[in-house]
């Protein structure tokens, strides 16, 4: 899961350098899609970050919860 994540967020930054790009070479239609597709990896990335705070949050739960019943 956290593969993924850092997958999307360097494909986030990736079509930011790219938009960058499009926007010096003034094709502001292609620049703005570009955009969008940015901001939807960048989201996906940190959709994918808390999903897996929680996972990790609750396995931390249950962890400590078998220490202290010991």
């Amino acid at each position: 899961m956290i593969r993924y994540m850092q997958v999307f967020g360097i494909l986030s930054f990736f079509l930011d350098v790219l938009c960058m790009y499009m926007l010096f070479e003034q094709y502001m239609l292609v620049a703005n899609y570009i955009f969008v597709a940015s901001l939807l990896a960048l989201l996906t990335s940190l959709a994918i970050s808390l999903i897996e705070t929680q996972i990790s949050t609750r396995a931390l739960n249950l962890e400590l919860s078998d220490m202290e019943e010991k």
